[in-house]
């Protein structure tokens, strides 16, 4: 590495420079973006944009000390200047002078290697967090990284608060852990600086990270467009109302955090993503291609992209995850993308060792792709070729090395199909480069798949230990949705109306049960909104070419004491589950642990009120709440709960409280029931209040405490 003599160890030669010149300082106008500041890195050999605000009309000179250049410009109408710096290779520490009326001094600047790294989950997680070894042996101040503040923005920003700051000291814990592992790899390998603008977001749909400008171009996205565009207006109209702008909302990401970085100098970017789009499989296909398309034309620079496929991850639908597996393959149909297989990062990995991984394994992607160099590819066994041999498949390989490795003592996770059958779980024997697969029942094998679920058991890897990506060779319709239900209540009837849309482009069939039983292939087929009498047992489930889906929507229902009742006066629901209405606490609908259905209404705010007109005196003996419990989205029940009652609804009484016991610390999503014992307390009207989280959340998570039934007994 080339590291040069600089204006920053010698500062005498930069005055007398300047003096040369004829630069005499005086006070300033001349402001830059939060991302150019001191200890930054430099893209190297490039002509880097670099930019910032001033007087309108003023004349701004920058000098570089790497190459004791003087470039001026002058700030436009609005106040904006934009140049170009041309970088050499990578060296430091060089000073960049920005001068008007006064001077701006970035010091400790390195050129070398940018990347960006952006995404949830993961990228997320920081070296502290995950507990990693930050040893002073391990802290390197020539990797450096800029983390912008978590804030959003409905329109697009041309700043935001942040700094650059060196991989070393206490503010390392700080850096993302996957980050890190591949800045270090980098760096240990080309013998650069490395730079890095982590932009990590948890818990965002991948819409949030796209421009509005690429969203409005792709009918995919018109339902969330209009949506948070219609809600947007009510809030300038009623700035009462909630906030629109939210990580859930489109754009909000990309306003706050991307766009103020554009077009800073760039080698290319890494991305961990698919979580919280898990729900939406196929669309996640084009979203995936629509944001990389979107960042390379904001940045006007096809710069290698690359991300990491979704690691085992349980759900509570079959195929999901295995959806976005298989949208992350489709999506490597765009040039100059890559990815790196997660497959193997199942129970047994703890969180510093996914996070080593996946950066290593990034980083060796780009090193063989970007950089050309001689290190092991992370592509794992690629199916080549299919061949029936008898009542076996021999499936060859490519990318295997000499012959394929086994994680334990046999393959795993294969299933094998006749052409029209179902899937059996296959047996499956390595034969050199190759796998033989069968079962006995299968006569006429046809279609293969490996490692198609949520949670696969990887077992099959190259000779260099990178684990094959999941596969099926079958083009039969996968359910990633189960079907949405709007449902009315009419509490006069003890009646509920259900309308029923699957969320899916293809020709299919609804098919639905009212007795408790499973749909079949005979069952009813959904035509039209119907009526169902209280208390019910509705499954629903899809039927595509004659095949019918393994997820069923199953909606129960109860009567209790407060079954119907009126909701005087409540909290206002979190426009994201905004439920079903005065009803929508007592309608006995009981919810499963998916917080997208029906059923559940979440509430945003800590402190909650509800209060119901009983219709007439009622005895009570206890108040069961039921919440949903759900950590990976912020959804906690709340720390205490407080009954009380009324004769005449003006006038409470205080009658119970529960301090809501502790949560199951290894559980991640699960509905919660909290009983409050009455002792036969006559009311004509109840008022429930909830104060506090159950547990505290980070701080760039929005609790919301979702409710589906209070249940008085």
């Amino acid at each position: 590495m080339k590291v040069s003599l600089s204006f920053a160890k010698f500062p005498f030669l930069l005055g007398l420079w300047m003096w040369g010149v004829g630069i005499l300082p005086t006070q300033a106008a001349v402001k830059l973006p939060a991302v150019f500041s001191d200890h930054m890195v430099l893209q190297q050999q490039a002509n880097c944009d670099f930019w910032g605000w001033a007087t309108p009309g003023e004349r701004i000179r920058v000098l570089t000390s790497w190459d004791g250049a003087q470039i001026d410009v002058h700030a436009d109408s609005k106040g904006e200047w934009r140049l170009q710096l041309e970088t050499p290779e990578a060296g430091g520490p060089y000073q960049i002078q920005v001068i008007d009326a006064d001077t701006l001094t970035l010091s400790d600047v390195y050129i070398g290697e940018v990347w960006i790294v952006a995404g949830e989950r993961y990228v997320a997680e920081s070296l502290g967090e995950v507990k990693a070894s930050t040893s002073r042996s391990a802290q390197d101040r020539l990797i450096r990284v800029y983390r912008p503040e978590k804030e959003l923005s409905e329109l697009a920003r041309s700043d935001q608060k942040g700094r650059w700051w060196p991989a070393a000291g206490p503010r390392m814990q700080d850096m993302s852990a996957v980050a890190y592992a591949f800045a270090q790899s980098i760096r240990e390998e080309l013998d650069v600086p490395v730079g890095i603008l982590q932009i990590d977001y948890d818990q965002t749909p991948i819409y949030a990270w796209i421009s509005m400008e690429g969203l409005q171009g792709n009918p995919a996205f018109a339902p969330e467009v209009e949506a948070y565009q219609a809600e947007s207006r009510e809030y300038r109209k009623n700035p009462s109302l909630m906030d629109p702008v939210r990580k859930e909302h489109p754009s909000t990401v990309f306003n706050g955090l991307i766009s103020p970085l554009i077009p800073f100098g760039v080698r290319g970017a890494i991305w961990y993503h698919g979580e919280s789009f898990v729900r939406d499989p196929m669309r996640y296909r084009k979203s995936l291609i629509t944001l990389v398309r979107d960042w390379r034309i904001h940045w006007y620079q096809n710069f290698p992209f690359y991300w990491v496929q979704l690691p085992p991850t349980h759900l509570d639908m079959p195929f999901l995850a295995a959806g976005i597996r298989e949208s992350q393959v489709e999506a490597l149909n765009l040039p100059g993308t890559g990815m790196v297989v997660a497959l193997d990062m199942g129970a047994d990995f703890s969180p510093a060792q996914k996070s080593q991984t996946m950066g290593t394994r990034l980083a060796s992607l780009a090193l063989k792709r970007t950089y050309g160099k001689s290190v092991q590819d992370q592509g794992g066994p690629v199916l080549k070729s299919i061949q029936r041999q008898g009542q076996t498949l021999m499936l060859d390989f490519d990318h295997v090395g000499s012959e394929l490795m086994l994680a334990g003592e046999e393959l795993r996770s294969f299933e094998v199909a006749s052409k029209e059958g179902p899937y059996f779980k296959a047996r499956a024997r390595a034969e050199g480069t190759a796998v033989r697969v069968w079962h006995p029942e299968v006569e006429e094998p046809y279609h293969v798949r490996y490692a198609f679920s949520n949670f696969p058991d990887a077992s099959l890897f190259s000779v260099d230990g990178f684990p094959a990506a999941p596969f099926r060779t079958d083009d039969r319709p996968l359910f990633f949705a189960i079907p949405k239900a709007t449902i009315t209540f009419d509490p006069l009837k003890k009646q509920y109306k259900v309308a029923l849309r699957y969320p899916a482009e293809s020709p299919h069939i609804m098919r639905y049960t009212l007795d408790g039983n499973q749909p079949d292939q005979q069952s009813d087929e959904y035509e039209a909104p119907f009526s169902v009498n209280s208390p019910m047992d509705l499954q629903i489930r899809v039927e595509e070419r004659e095949v019918l889906s393994e997820a069923i929507l199953h909606l129960e229902t109860m009567e209790h004491l407060g079954f119907g009742a009126v909701m005087r006066r409540g909290s206002r629901p979190h426009p994201s589950f905004a439920g079903g209405g005065k009803h929508s606490l007592t309608d006995g609908l009981l919810g499963k642990p998916i917080f997208d259905q029906p059923q559940w209404v979440g509430y945003g705010d800590e402190e909650l009120e509800f209060v119901w007109d009983l219709n007439r005196r009622r005895q009570l003996d206890e108040v069961v709440v039921r919440f949903l419990l759900d950590r990976r989205h912020g959804m906690v029940p709340p720390k205490q709960i407080t009954l009380y009652s009324s004769k005449n609804g003006t006038k409470f009484k205080q009658i119970a409280t529960l301090d809501c016991p502790a949560l199951e610390a290894d559980v991640i999503r699960q509905v919660v029931s909290f009983k409050v014992p009455l002792e036969g307390e006559r009311m004509l009207f109840l008022k429930l209040n909830t104060t506090g989280y159950a547990e505290p959340l980070p701080e760039d998570v929005d609790p919301v405490i979702m409710i589906d039934e209070v249940i008085m007994e």
